[in-house]
């Protein structure tokens, strides 16, 4: 007598798939104004916070930069983890590759946009 399988894997979706050019350019534009954002808080962060002389500074610092790090981490490698883990590699290491290139085309606009001005 042949086993039934009480849970069948159904997938119900109507979603179309996103290309890997558009993921990646979501992900270097979220990337990048992160990094403005936070950039624009550190310049400006003695006017907000004040000085700090005790050993509060370099602990609130270094607590930021392990949440940025893991903040960025979400943005750039979440998605790419979930479809490797969905066995599509190829497509996982598209996504990473574009969202790079998207970042550096980004960073390069931004240096030529600076060196103008």
């Amino acid at each position: 007598m042949p086993k039934k399988k009480i849970f069948k894997k159904k997938r119900i979706s109507n979603e179309k798939e996103v290309s890997d050019v558009f993921v990646g350019l979501i992900q270097a534009v979220l990337t990048f104004l992160y990094i403005t954002l936070l950039v624009l808080f550190l310049s400006n962060g003695e006017a907000w916070v004040g000085k700090l002389n005790s050993a509060s500074g370099p602990v609130l610092f270094l607590s930021l930069a392990v949440i940025s790090v893991l903040f960025l981490f979400l943005i750039l490698f979440a998605y790419p983890l979930f479809l490797y883990s969905d066995k599509k590699v190829k497509k996982a290491l598209g996504v990473v590759g574009y969202s790079f290139l998207w970042l550096l085309a980004m960073v390069v606009v931004f240096a030529i946009l600076l060196a103008i001005v």
